[in-house]
């Protein structure tokens, strides 16, 4: 038995991804309780695909990279060592600017905070649109926010937010925000 790929090969340390491990070959006659993945030293069941893949949910796993193996026999496990990566969920503190010019988009947004891995599947989500993040370190990246379209824009003066029913009684839209005259 040998692993030849993993999809995804690496997830959060919260777990419970399902993992798609290919190589082979995997047998369709395993008794039930007999196939299982092992992340570092925590095995979990598998659950057999196909004579090329088998599936298994990532446990809760402390952050690193850890090898993964297979049996399917429940004792003796594969020496492949294919490394799997576990990491830290990101945290955002801050973003700026907080706003920028909706419908033809542009504006470069700077995240902060911590945990943010390089990683090709790094991307920032604006409502709906998700647009590549481009990784400056484990602590900031930076979007490109992208345009919107006009139809889904509406005005909404702040004050009037409690007046109109767009919110809640006791929620504020924006409960930072403060009202300011304007001056012509």
């Amino acid at each position: 038995n040998e692993i030849s790929s993993v999809d995804p090969s690496s997830c959060s340390t919260a777990g419970n991804v399902s993992v798609t491990i290919f190589g082979g070959p995997f047998l369709s006659s395993l008794q039930p309780g007999n196939l299982f993945c092992k992340f570092g030293r925590i095995s979990v069941p598998g659950l057999f695909v196909s004579s090329s893949q088998i599936q298994c949910n990532t446990p809760p796993h402390a952050a690193g990279s850890y090898p993964l193996e297979i049996t399917q026999n429940g004792q003796d496990y594969t020496q492949s060592r294919y490394s799997f990566r576990f990491y830290h969920e990101c945290t955002i503190h801050s973003i700026y600017p907080v706003t920028g010019p909706a419908i033809m988009g542009g504006t470069i947004v700077r995240i902060l905070g911590e945990g943010f891995i390089e990683s090709t599947s790094l991307y920032c989500r604006f409502g709906e649109a998700e647009v590549p993040a481009t990784f400056v370190d484990s602590s900031e990246i930076h979007c490109s926010a992208p345009p919107t379209k006009e139809e889904g824009l509406s005005w909404l003066v702040l004050p009037d937010q409690r007046h109109n029913r767009t919110i809640l009684e006791d929620q504020m839209l924006l409960p930072m925000s403060h009202h300011y005259p304007n001056y012509l």
